[in-house]
């Protein structure tokens, strides 16, 4: 869990880690989110908030410690209020009960707010909540402590199943908010029923001119019910526009998810056909952005998922990233890896946890634990293999093998399905118990490190039969890692000592031709369990659970270590046209870093687009993608830094107008601007003068209309100079591009000076092209898409997709 010092939360979210407690606290946390107030409940709220900005949820169940300084109490303390997920389990939770009570000694009882999820109040609510203590003085001045009984404020969430627990949830969350924003139920109700009016409105009105019609006065009166018309209008607009902007915000969010098509169907829905029209500019800036129809700097963005129907134990990537596999234990589904369509799902009838590995291109290896078969991707057909009992796979890199262990064999099975060689470990090893660690392909070997709890063993096994051409032993007392490099062993191993406790680790490099060790760095006072080597020209990078270490190749000199209070679940070496080898590593917050001998950086950043929010739970890099789960979700992602495809490069001489920047008081010299002079950083003038661009120091910037004095757009921002603010004959508006200091950016606007699009940075145009420029200072030549042909563009991508029910469920999508 990351650092929670200084965080502020409106509410913190209470609930037992299992099935309907989490379903219910995970999708009320989505919802509380991204709920907005109706503008005309607005005034109402004394604390001037317009939405719940951050809730905090525990994902990882961390109890909380006696002293209150562990991450969860800071979070109690931090919230203005606790939400209690009740059912029969939470009572029952130690520390739900503890989280009550140190809730309670920073604030009112009446900040608790209660959602019943499943049965009863009396066997769901905790007592603590329905009862509290107070003090009574008697006639006789004497002070008594009684329990009195107290009616918690509850929100219910029950059904039958999760579709109409779903349904509940946004009832309970109109309580909920109309608790935290201090408003009255029927404030927020209200907006339902407004609806309804409108409805009858229309009717009646209806009923009104046929009746009406006939009458003296019907001039008159349908000039009245023309009006009424015309307010009904407005008011389905409004509605119709926050929906938008709703939306807006839920393709927001499923972009952090990774899911990318999601993002674009959500708010395709909610802009008309005709670009022409009204839309709304949010929608359609978030329309642009998931289509990355302008994308161009090498950053990492979701591009595909890949779903099941229920949470993954893993996936594969064939080694052509041809195809992918998402395994839910007793399904394995079989995905385009370039579209994510399922083009099949192979099911154990019997319900058991099937084992899958890629084999080759075109197959997957798949066993029960008992039964095995080769599933050939091309023509769906199954060939049964005979492999160890209860056998974990290994698929090599490039989908040459796949290595079946059991406790008593190895199996290699070729590209093709077939059985290649059969190792026997039970004769090699005896009675002693040891468990297969670690396993890479190279040249000459399949090199397997075991281990025994008390030794390492590698063993160097002939990949065309089978046989052990040579081994190596070393005493150690934690997992252990091995790399082959050429004729060099590197080996990890941790030694504990009994009679004082401490740990020491040994670094060893090893030429295996000539037996010889070449050198060994030992680590006092360090376990090293597991872990992965890269190796460079001249440096050897080792990873372990939650640490990097760089140490010199030639004499084995420890040169840098780098720890980490997380996981690390990936990483990959880069060779970097500055710095040279750089190691890149992805810990489960999803913060990316790289380091060298020299230095390390955290990349996060500048290393995504959208950067996710949940912990990521498995990760691999492979062929320049990466790939997550993120959380316990039911599906895979994969994040690319592809640029649209639709991008030239561009080589020719560039010559643009730099914008001037000019002195407040030498252009807001009217005194229709109340402006101040010294929060004003930037001032420019569009080329044509026509309007004005000022950057604020609070980072906000605003857009002037110079003949009339008018603001005409403010909008939040990170840009810290404008480059260029110029008219576009090409989008028939204005495009403002600048920096933010790293990153360049431009900011497309459409007739009326709002943002439409936040892209990559455009320097000038030609013809019907975009010359633009990427972080990378990399020129391209771009089609420009207007909003029309973005729509086209959409729905060619979208076609007749729809998103899975649950993620409809979980966003509110339709």
């Amino acid at each position: 869990m990351s650092d929670l010092k200084g965080f502020h939360y409106d509410a913190f979210i209470s609930y037992r880690h299992s099935d309907i407690d989490s379903f219910v606290a995970q999708n009320l946390h989505k919802k509380l989110e991204n709920f907005k107030l109706p503008k005309s409940v607005l005034p109402k709220v004394q604390n001037g908030k317009k939405k719940i900005e951050r809730i905090f949820r525990d994902v990882d169940e961390l109890p909380l410690s006696e002293d209150l300084s562990d991450p969860i109490s800071k979070a109690l303390q931090n919230s203005d209020y606790l939400i209690t997920i009740c059912t029969p389990r939470y009572p029952q939770s130690r520390w739900c009960m503890k989280e009550i009570e140190v809730f309670l000694q920073t604030h009112p009882r009446d900040h608790i707010l209660v959602v019943l999820a499943e049965d009863e109040p009396d066997n769901s609510f905790p007592e603590i909540l329905c009862y509290e203590d107070v003090k009574i003085t008697d006639e006789n001045g004497q002070i008594h402590v009684t329990r009195r009984e107290i009616e918690p404020l509850a929100a219910d969430t029950r059904g039958s199943n999760k579709k109409e627990m779903l349904k509940a949830m946004d009832i309970a969350v109109i309580k909920l908010c109309a608790a935290m924003f201090g408003l009255n139920y029927d404030d927020l109700k209200q907006r339902h029923r407004e609806q309804k009016i409108r409805r009858l409105t229309a009717i009646f009105g209806s009923i009104g001119v046929a009746v009406l019609a006939f009458a003296i006065f019907a001039t008159v009166m349908l000039i009245k019910i023309s009006k009424q018309n015309v307010i009904i209008t407005d008011q389905y607009n409004e509605l119709q526009d926050s929906f938008a902007q709703a939306m807006a915000g839920v393709s927001d969010n499923l972009l952090t998810d990774g899911r990318r098509k999601d993002a674009a169907y959500a708010v395709r829905n909610v802009i008309p056909d005709d670009g022409e029209g009204k839309y709304n500019v949010n929608a359609v800036k978030a329309l642009y952005n998931a289509m990355e129809v302008y994308k161009l700097s090498p950053i990492y963005s979701p591009s595909c998922t890949y779903d099941a129907d229920s949470w993954l134990y893993y996936f594969g990537i064939s080694c052509d990233q041809k195809y992918v596999f998402v395994n839910s234990g007793s399904k394995v589904y079989i995905c385009d890896h370039d579209s994510g369509e399922v083009l099949d799902i192979i099911e154990n009838d019997e319900g058991d946890t099937l084992s899958s590995a890629f084999c080759g291109n075109d197959g997957v290896i798949i066993t029960d634990g008992e039964d095995a078969f080769y599933y050939s991707i091309g023509n769906k057909e199954k060939t049964d293999i005979e492999l160890p009992e209860y056998s974990i796979l290994y698929p090599a890199d490039d989908g040459s093998m796949v290595v079946a262990n059991s406790l008593d064999a190895l199996c290699g099975i070729g590209s093709t399905g077939d059985v290649i060689f059969e190792t026997d470990l039970a004769s090699y090893f005896g009675d002693a118990y040891t468990s297969l660690t670690g396993i890479s392909f190279e040249k000459d070997y399949v090199v397997c490190t075991f281990w025994s709890g008390e030794e390492m063993e590698v063993l160097f096994i002939n990949p065309s039969n089978g046989e052990i051409e040579d081994s190596y032993t070393k005493s150690s007392d934690s997992e252990p890692c091995a790399k082959l490099s050429d004729d060099t062993l590197y080996t990890v191993t941790s030694n504990h000592d009994e009679d004082t406790g401490e740990w020491d680790a040994d670094i060893v490099a090893t030429n295996i031709s000539k037996d010889k060790k070449i050198w060994k760095l030992t680590l006092e006072d360090l376990e090293l369990t597991g872990g992965r080597f890269f190796s460079s020209d001249d440096y050897l990078f080792f990873q372990s659970v939650s640490e990097v270490m760089v140490i010199d190749l030639e004499e084995g000199n420890l040169l840098k270590r780098y720890p980490y209070s997380q996981m690390i679940l990936e990483s990959w070496l880069e060779d970097d046209p500055d710095y040279g080898p750089l190691l890149y590593y992805v810990l489960t917050d999803g913060s990316v870093f790289c380091c060298n001998e020299n230095f390390q950086s955290e990349q996060t950043d500048t290393f995504y687009t959208k950067a996710p929010k949940e912990k990521i739970t498995q990760a691999t890099y492979s062929g320049s993608n990466l790939y997550f789960v993120l959380g316990y979700e039911s599906y895979a992602v994969r994040y690319s830094k592809e640029k649209t495809p639709s991008a030239t490069a561009f080589d020719e001489d560039l010559d643009w107008d730099q914008a001037v920047d000019l002195l407040p008081e030498d252009v807001f010299d009217d005194d229709k601007y109340d402006i101040n002079f010294t929060q004003v950083d930037h001032v420019y003038y569009s080329d044509d003068k026509n309007y004005i661009f000022a950057i604020f120091s609070d980072h906000t910037a605003k857009i002037y209309d110079a003949s009339t004095c008018e603001c005409v757009n403010s909008f939040e921002t990170t840009l810290e100079m404008a480059d260029i603010f110029r008219y576009s004959d090409l989008t028939g508006s204005y495009i403002i591009s600048g920096s933010d200091g790293g990153d360049n950016k431009s900011f497309i606007l459409d007739a009326n000076m709002q943002i439409i699009c936040e892209t990559d940075f455009i320097i000038s145009e030609e013809g019907n092209d975009f010359i633009m420029m990427s972080d990378d200072i990399e020129y391209y030549k771009v089609p420009y898409i207007d909003i029309n042909a973005l729509i086209k563009m959409s729905d060619e991508y979208l076609k007749d997709y729809k998103p899975p029910v649950s993620i409809r469920d979980k966003y509110g999508i339709s």
